[in-house]
């Protein structure tokens, strides 16, 4: 398990080191000659023809990805904010309500197991609609989850009700690694859990008949 997750931060990015022999921490470094996934993030919310309305979720897995993407985000002069396991419930709050009510800030970077249920992240106040124009028509996946609860629970927080446009998805998958088998893991563990619930509806509906 350990090796796989890993291999997982390795396609993101960087690399952490195990624990030295003296008992120190090893320590968090990324991976020298700069980061694919990050240009793709940069080169996905600097397209010319993005919709100036539109805002983006950017999903990851490990802390490193998110503080990498957000000093990326930063030095190129794109506002974001950040929602992970560090962040202060004050924090948490304050990140929705800007990415819902601020027109500047376009990025919301999170971790799918700390934001991935319970959360409102239309890009505008359903409360309030009126307030802005903009709405989440993008969301980013940087890193690669194994759980499959998390991965349709993260999708869902720009598909909400309200929800004013459709969302485009996005996996940024390093081909031939452990991305794409995470990725076909979790795709496999959802279609699966899709056709249970098939499953269930169709004898719902008999047993009722049967009443």
């Amino acid at each position: 398990l350990t090796k796989l997750l890993r291999l997982a931060q390795i396609t993101s990015g960087h690399v952490r080191w195990d624990r030295r022999e003296d008992g120190t921490a090893g320590k968090i470094e990324q991976i020298p000659g700069g980061n694919p996934k990050i240009q793709a993030v940069l080169d996905l919310v600097q397209d010319p023809q993005r919709d100036p309305k539109g805002k983006t979720i950017i999903w990851a897995c490990f802390r490193e990805d998110i503080r990498a993407i957000r000093d990326a985000l930063a030095a190129a002069g794109i506002d974001s904010v950040q929602f992970d396991g560090s962040t202060s419930d004050k924090d948490r709050t304050i990140a929705v309500d800007r990415f819902n009510t601020d027109p500047s800030c376009r990025i919301f970077i999170a971790n799918p197991a700390a934001a991935g249920s319970g959360l409102n992240l239309l890009g505008y106040d359903p409360n309030d609609p009126d307030k802005v124009d903009t709405y989440c028509d993008h969301e980013i996946f940087f890193s690669q989850g194994w759980s499959a609860t998390q991965r349709s629970q993260a999708e869902d927080r720009a598909h909400r009700e309200g929800t004013r446009t459709n969302v485009r998805i996005t996996d940024l998958i390093v081909p031939q690694t452990i991305d794409e088998q995470i990725r076909e893991a979790v795709t496999k563990k959802i279609e699966t859990a899709m056709q249970i619930q098939d499953v269930r509806e169709i004898l719902r509906s008999v047993l009722q008949r049967s009443q």
